[in-house]
């Protein structure tokens, strides 16, 4: 799909990945509605299946349409545009006709609240009497907000700037979204660090901590230009990249009659910190915007196979340095500071994994005889494969030859991803809330705090729990959950460090209580409620959960925490999470593990511990 002349707009620049599907949706609802006499107390009547458009005779028209996107429920999106046109109804038309084109929250059904729902503009046309306007405005970011908070309309609503006598009308409207391919791994980065820099004259500067970062290539003097670095860790360097993009938040830029401003992008290896070198880092350009047309927000693609290249270097972060108009238009956008009220620039990478080669043929942890019985057994095969290491499609002299290379070598078992939350972000997690739980607003986040209490502060799960309606005898809360992968199953010990710190003005005896779980099945308890059973104001209460999984079962077991409380959300009590390890007993697990089932290790587990709070 081309870029979009508003909006949200889409750059596919050359060797970008483009294997999309579209869709294409009709509206579900259409109707017109009318406040005879507009007074700013909405819209006095509602008309089915009219797409008439008008601000005459003291009233306004405005037509809606609401398309149905039920069916991408789930999905990410690429780019999205919605179209159609506005011509006369009568020749008796006269005047200059100008009109909005907007954006709204829709819900299926034809309401007057509809007429002022709160909506964004997505773009105007104007045209003369007797004449007509065709629109194809881009919606990207509003469709990809609709679907990312489960709502399933969308809204389009025509208003009527100037329609001196006689009617327009919608018709032909649609909408069309290119989706993202389902079955990649999407990881969304807000940037570690966000910093406007300057270059030029020999000299170059960092300055961090404002709100908005400015990217200006000027004629004289300094050029201003824009570091953010993003954390790897969530991604492997063997990531194949299929589509990446930046999103920035646009918050003012300049333009001439026949000019409009322009972001080149670029990408290297970053290290977490900007720095004045990392402002010249031009070598590889990922991006070259199309001409920006309005405020607000702003999609770049970015050149996948020159994303997938820097990865493979192995740095801990991604660079993206922001290069201003090359005909010195001003160009800013909100920084990661502004996010209480604007979005953070985010990096976007979609992607699949490599299948590992493995020579475990009998899957039982170990590479040893037992692995080559199963390749010579199976040796020519195309059809019984599991002794094709190399993923070749057939068992041949290179899976020997890869059984031979990994002789001895025992796997490290199975591994929690993002288990220290040092990505920055809940990615890999799964948000829980029990019945009657809640959290304060704005919560769970990552950020840095010393929950071990070994002196040092390193990022981690916040969260701050409580019921909704008071009730004393069943605590509630939330939590995170981890669907983690067992492989052969069997003997494991799982932890992780819990603490509760309050910043209330007084002693509240309900810190938290912590519960693990692994598949469904409770395995340890650190009770806050219990003992010490209150927190004093600064107090911080520390201690760890952990248990011994003995005969897991084969396959993939939630690990799941959560955090109850027997009193309503709204006191200045928080809990923390970190360092989640999980280890191995005894090596690696046994082959050919039997029927071992969940409910094997539960009364194994010392899940009704109470153990004193460590402060």
């Amino acid at each position: 799909m081309m870029p979009r002349c508003h909006g949200l707009l889409a750059l596919l620049i050359a060797g970008a990945a483009t294997s999309v599907s579209a869709e294409t949706f009709l509206p579900s609802i259409a109707g017109r509605l009318v406040d005879l006499a507009p007074q700013g107390d909405g819209a006095d009547q509602l008309i089915a299946n009219s797409g008439l458009v008008a601000n005459v005779n003291g009233a306004q028209h405005r037509p809606i349409k609401e398309f149905d996107l039920s069916s991408i429920a789930g999905r990410t999106v690429l780019n999205a545009s919605v179209s159609g046109q506005i011509v006369p109804n009568n020749s008796s038309d006269t005047g200059q006709r100008d009109h909005q084109i907007r954006a709204y929250q829709g819900d299926g059904f034809l309401g007057t609240n509809d007429y002022d729902a709160p909506s964004d503009l997505l773009g105007s046309v104007s045209h003369p009497s007797g004449g007509s306007s065709g629109f194809d405005f881009d919606a990207t970011g509003y469709i990809d907000e609709l679907l990312s908070d489960s709502n399933d309309y969308f809204g389009l609503r025509v208003n009527p700037v100037n329609e001196p006598q006689g009617f327009d009308v919608l018709v032909n409207a649609e909408l069309t979204v290119d989706l993202l391919p389902e079955g990649l791994e999407v990881r969304k980065l807000n940037p570690t660090v966000d910093a406007q820099a300057f270059v030029g004259s020999g000299i170059s500067g960092v300055n961090s901590g404002g709100n908005s970062l400015l990217a200006y290539d000027r004629t004289t003097g300094n050029d201003d230009r824009v570091i953010m670095e993003y954390n790897l860790a969530s991604i492997p360097s063997t990531a194949q990249v299929s589509h990446a993009w930046l999103d920035i938040d646009i918050f003012s830029f300049t333009f001439s009659q026949f000019d409009r401003p322009e972001l080149r992008v670029y990408g290297y290896e970053g290290d977490g910190a900007a720095t004045p070198d990392d402002a010249t880092q031009t070598d590889t350009l990922l991006a070259a915007s199309d001409p920006v047309q309005r405020g607000g927000a702003f999609r770049v693609f970015l050149d996948a196979p020159a994303v997938e290249s820097i990865l493979s270097g192995g740095a801990s972060h991604f660079g993206l340095l922001g290069v201003g108009d090359p005909d010195h238009n001003q160009l800013s956008w909100w920084a990661s500071e502004a996010s209480s009220f604007a979005s953070p620039p985010s990096l976007t990478i979609a992607y699949s994994e490599a299948t590992p080669q493995n020579a475990d043929y009998t899957g039982d942890g170990r590479v040893d005889a037992a692995d080559y019985t199963v390749w010579r057994d199976s040796l020519g095969s195309t059809s019984n494969l599991a002794a094709d290491g190399d993923n070749s499609g057939e068992v041949d002299q290179a899976d020997y030859d890869l059984w031979a290379a990994h002789y001895g070598q025992e796997s490290s078992g199975p591994e929690i991803a993002n288990a220290d939350f040092e990505t920055g972000e809940l990615s890999d997690w799964e948000e829980v809330v029990t019945p009657n739980g809640t959290q304060l607003f704005g919560f769970p986040r990552v950020e840095s705090f010393d929950v071990d209490g070994d002196g040092e502060s390193s990022l981690a799960y916040r969260t701050a729990v409580g019921q909704q309606s008071i009730d004393f005898n069943n605590p509630a809360g939330a939590g995170i959950r981890q669907e983690v992968d067992f492989g052969a199953g069997g003997d494991f010990n799982l932890s992780v460090d819990v603490a509760a710190a309050s910043q209330a003005g007084g002693f509240n005896s309900g810190p938290g209580r912590f519960e693990l779980l692994v598949g469904g099945v409770l395995v340890d308890v650190v009770d806050f409620n219990e003992s010490p059973g209150s927190i004093s104001p600064g107090e911080v209460l520390r201690d760890q959960l952990t248990a011994d999984l003995i005969g897991l079962a084969p396959g993939v077991h939630d690990i799941e925490v959560l955090i109850l409380r027997p009193f309503v959300a709204g006191s200045a009590i928080y809990q923390y999470l970190d360092d989640f390890v999980l280890t191995p007993l005894g090596g690696v697990a046994v082959p050919e593990p039997t029927t071992a089932l969940l409910a094997a290790f539960a009364a194994a587990a010392c899940c009704g511990r109470r153990r004193p709070a460590g402060l």
